[in-house]
């Protein structure tokens, strides 16, 4: 798709110039500023699109997508766990919305933002036309569930986390998050305030 745009780009641009030429040095200075703003756009368009890109990571097989959301105590209550990792998640900003100890289960949200940008072909027509923004923020919200089960004297707590991304018709997108850091420092406050109560600091 990005290179069939990238085609249509350049006959867009193509055909601008020979619209230029034909039509004589008076309308040139007229037209130009119009089309260097629209590769302007869609070049810094193409360059904020790979950086996103950047940030995707390779998909996981289902062994370490566990292995990133699931961590296993020993010697731990498993009521005592759910009350620590409702405070860690309150303390994060999310709303819980649903809390079930029998079950063991916790889920909650939390509003978050999206980046989206032009692809570069948008981005020509909007400079060409005068300008306006290649980007926008796309507001959407990150909801985790949060299982706590026992297993003998082990407790085993899995966080899943997934970005639900709404459209302008309506329509919900969910993604789930992949990406390490927020498992980790999830778990790292998890661990801290266990270690908080069990010391009775």
């Amino acid at each position: 798709m990005d290179k069939i745009r990238n085609k249509l780009l350049g006959l867009v641009v193509i055909a601008t110039l020979v619209v230029i030429s034909l039509s004589g040095c008076a309308v040139a200075p007229v037209v130009a500023p119009y089309v260097l703003s629209g590769v302007m756009h869609a070049s810094q368009a193409k360059k904020e699109r790979a950086e996103e890109a950047a940030k995707q990571k390779p998909e996981m097989t289902q062994l370490q997508i566990r292995q990133l959301q699931t961590r296993t105590y020993d010697n731990i209550d498993k009521d005592r766990v759910l009350k620590v990792a409702l405070a860690v998640l309150q303390d994060d900003g999310y709303t819980v919305t649903n809390a079930n100890t029998e079950l063991g289960l916790l889920t909650a949200t939390k509003q978050l933002y999206e980046k989206k940008v032009d692809d570069p072909g948008t981005a020509f027509i909007k400079g060409l036309l005068g300008g306006g923004s290649i980007s926008e923020q796309k507001f959407q919200h990150i909801e985790a569930t949060l299982t706590v089960s026992s297993f003998g004297k082990q407790t085993r707590v899995r966080l899943a986390l997934r970005l639900a991304a709404y459209s302008s018709r309506g329509e919900v997108n969910y993604t789930v998050v992949f990406e390490p850091e927020p498992y980790q420092a999830f778990f790292a406050k998890l661990e801290k305030g266990l270690f908080i109560e069990r010391e009775g600091l």
